[in-house]
């Protein structure tokens, strides 16, 4: 019996709008969506389940939620701390410590993964270091981010 390969999703342009080409969560592709868009304003919970199921209702939204925790752990292996605003999760944004507010939310969630022992160690370790990051380094790596390569 011959094994069939399975394609690996993309993200492909549908009616103007980017969606994940299987309509099914790839954390990978959900994280670069958050690099790339969620770095300097929040976006909504509706922009992640629209592009990764492609339509909104109850239930994606649910399930999207369900990831946060494996996509917040996937953004601190890459070295970004994913920080979430409302009860129930509405809104979601890489964490940037020269911002007050934000801080006030990134401190409280760090202590939380600590003591749930939701992530290893080490990745807690990474939080701390970019929750207690100076200012001027985390401007510099985000600087490198976002030029454009040729």
């Amino acid at each position: 019996m011959s094994r069939q390969l399975r394609k690996q999703p993309t993200v492909v342009e549908l009616d103007g709008r980017e969606v994940i080409s299987t309509n099914r969560w790839n954390e990978p592709l959900v994280a670069d969506k958050m690099m790339r868009e969620a770095i300097n304003k929040w976006i909504t919970l509706n922009e992640i389940v629209k592009f990764a199921y492609g339509q909104i209702n109850k239930a994606n939204k649910k399930r999207a939620r369900g990831y946060l925790w494996s996509l917040r752990r996937g953004l601190l292996g890459r070295g970004h701390l994913l920080i979430t605003d409302g009860r129930p999760t509405e809104a979601l944004k890489i964490f940037d410590p020269a911002v007050e507010h934000e801080r006030g939310i990134a401190g409280p969630l760090i202590a939380q993964m600590k003591r749930r022992r939701d992530f290893s160690m080490d990745l807690c370790n990474v939080a701390d270091a970019i929750y207690s990051a100076e200012i001027s380094s985390w401007q510099k790596r985000t600087a490198t981010e976002d030029r454009p390569t040729a």
